[in-house]
């Protein structure tokens, strides 16, 4: 058991070292890199014994009566030095305090009027009102819970309408991050694929029960100092973390960025004040889990009809989905899903890449089967990336074929076959008519957006352009902008303008507010609208209530 010394530095630890016959001093593997001593080869087993004259460069010096050793190794020869930035966690490791699981219930309620008035003919019209109940029951075994709403479209009982939402039973773990649900749900899904509503039974993963975890994989930067250095490490210019370093490489590991595109400046300084400067970009993206993490969804049951319509509204025919992502290496995180019920199946797969920090490349195939229709297929891209501070999106989707999914085989018989609907009464009782389109899966989604950060004012431009063409052939093209920013007093503004190029006379809309707290718990904002030649004007007041 000697005290170690390398490069005239004291690592302050008692390495375990071995003297063979001949009289040459060794360790394990294991044992030298964690004095700093990184052993010669690849995939070296951490128990095998290493001579330390086979290493080449290094030269040593034993004390027998100090009972040390000192060494002197080039760079070549020194073990990386790994520092973590962010504090990684086992996603699977103990609580440090576990929830409480208590007995309690409780009613939540949502009031909501509205009435209008025509400035033409100043009349005024009341347009309805509702009342969302929620309650919840508590248990150490889980969570019961319901909402409905009350709907009046007018101050007759006759009008007035009561209608069950969702009912469900839920059970989280937060050791397997795992939660539980029975009766009402959403099934899971990726970004090419759509869920739909149901009831049975799922089990989902559910990182948001550890607050303490990082899933996404965060940057690592890595360099070398020459003599003992200080590193420091800046995100977008701004200093978020400083260390001394021994001789040697070294590596940072999951820079503190949680989501975006940046620069990250790594500042090597050493005892002269001579430093030596990289910068590296990122993109970190929610597309992507570190490495070893698995994320999923699965969950059966029957789908779900007519919501917030109809009471008791299911599907007869069993249905089941499952969804799953699973991070590879930390630049890639592969995805899969599958869906199916009597006379019906689809399965896909996809990738997601980050390319080298500077975006995501995401691409996807998935192929189905109806009994009614046939086979069909569908491919999905995109390519998310940053250029200096302005984020860029890029996606394309399309079906082949008679392409299907569970939510377009579910739907009411009378709308899968409605294609431009304007009569709806009969389906959903809506009240009004309205174009309901087709419930395929469509043809082709096009979208292009941009963000646009301006740094000076703490505000934002984005700008978006759409091309949409839904299971029925009906075509959308839609350019956006919109922009944002903070106002004195905490106040905030936006505004919003869209044009509707599919229109034989394009459609031209601009939204616009601005919104200010008043106190603690209390905010008004106002709005103001114009689209198809009609002007509207908003303003509301609302009050939070204190626990």
């Amino acid at each position: 058991l000697l005290d170690v010394t390398v490069n005239e530095v004291n690592k302050r630890l008692v390495g375990n070292f071995i003297r063979d016959e001949s009289g040459q001093i060794g360790a394990k593997a294991s044992e030298l890199e964690e004095v700093g001593i990184k052993p010669p080869g690849e995939n070296k087993d951490p128990d095998a014994i290493v001579l330390l004259n086979s290493i080449p460069g290094i030269t040593y010096h034993f004390d027998e009566t100090r009972q040390s050793i000192a060494i002197n190794a080039p760079v070549s020869a020194l073990a990386t030095q790994k520092l973590e930035v962010t504090p990684s966690r086992d996603p699977m490791g103990d609580l440090a305090s576990p929830p409480q699981r208590n007995w309690g219930a409780l009613a939540n309620y949502t009031f909501y009027a509205s009435g209008s008035r025509d400035l033409g003919t100043k009349t005024t019209a009341f347009n309805g009102a509702s009342l969302n109940l929620e309650t919840r029951a508590f248990t150490p075994l889980g969570t019961l819970s319901q909402t409905q709403i009350v709907a009046a479209s007018d101050f007759s009982r006759q009008n007035t309408r009561f209608t069950r939402l969702d009912t469900t039973f839920t059970y989280s773990d937060p050791d397997t991050q795992i939660t539980y649900r029975a009766g009402d749900t959403i099934s899971g899904g990726l970004a090419w694929t759509r869920p739909v509503r149901m009831g049975g039974l799922q089990a989902q993963r559910s990182f948001g029960l550890r607050s303490d975890l990082i899933t996404l994989p965060l940057p690592t930067l890595s360099g070398t100092a020459a003599v003992p250095s200080s590193v420091d490490l800046y995100i977008n210019n701004l200093k978020t973390y400083s260390q001394d370093v021994a001789t040697g490489p070294f590596q940072l590991n999951n820079l503190p960025s949680i989501a975006g595109s940046g620069t990250a400046r790594l500042v090597v300084r050493d005892a002269t004040g001579k430093e030596i400067e990289q910068s590296v970009p990122f993109f970190v993206s929610a597309k992507m889990l570190k490495a070893g993490l698995f994320d999923f969804s699965a969950e059966g049951g029957f789908a779900r009809l007519n919501f917030a319509q109809q009471n008791f509204s299911y599907n007869r025919k069993p249905m089941a989905s499952v969804s799953g992502r699973y991070g590879v290496v930390d630049w890639l995180t592969v995805d899969g899903h599958a869906e199916a019920m009597p006379g019906f199946g689809q399965a896909g797969l996809g990738v997601n890449v980050n390319t080298f920090g500077f975006g995501v490349l995401s691409l996807a195939g998935s192929a189905s089967w109806f009994k009614r229709e046939g086979m069909g297929a569908q491919v999905y891209g995109a390519y998310d990336f940053a250029i200096r501070s302005i984020t860029i999106g890029l996606s394309a989707q399309r079906t082949f074929k008679a392409y299907n999914d569970l939510a377009s085989v579910t739907a009411p018989a009378l709308l899968q076959q409605a294609t431009n609907l304007q009569t709806v009464a009969q389906v959903a009782n809506l009240g009004t008519a309205v174009d309901l389109g087709s419930t395929k899966p469509a043809r082709a989604i096009e979208k292009a957006t941009v963000g646009i950060p301006i740094s000076y004012d703490s505000s934002a431009i984005n700008l978006s352009v759409a091309r949409v063409v839904d299971g029925s052939g009906k075509q959308s093209k839609i350019a956006a902008a919109s922009y944002s920013r903070k106002l004195p007093w905490n106040g905030s503004m936006f505004a919003t303008a869209f044009v509707d190029f599919a229109t034989a006379k394009k459609n031209v809309g601009l939204f616009a507010g601005v919104s200010f707290p008043f106190g603690e718990d209390i905010s008004i904002s106002s709005s103001a609208s114009k689209s198809s030649g009609r002007a509207q004007f908003g303003l509301q007041a609302s009050k939070s209530i204190k626990p």
